[in-house]
């Protein structure tokens, strides 16, 4: 899967749901996987599309779509 087609997949669920974790978003995934929706969501948030929010180190990421 490209980077490009998971910023599209995580995109939409972030606009049905008003919050999602990064768990969530990776699930059971293989690492290039794990890479490929890492930097899927960097670009959602360069792009002021999604707000994402890490309480302190190791603790899981939430996303938040921004409207």
């Amino acid at each position: 899967i490209s980077v490009k087609e998971r910023l599209k997949q995580i995109h939409e669920v972030i606009k049905t749901r008003s919050r999602l974790t990064f768990k969530d978003v990776i699930g059971g995934s293989s690492k290039v996987d794990i890479v490929v929706s890492f930097l899927a969501l960097l670009e959602l948030l360069r792009d002021h599309t999604a707000k994402a929010v890490q309480k302190d180190a190791f603790e899981d990421i939430i996303i938040k779509h921004v409207d």
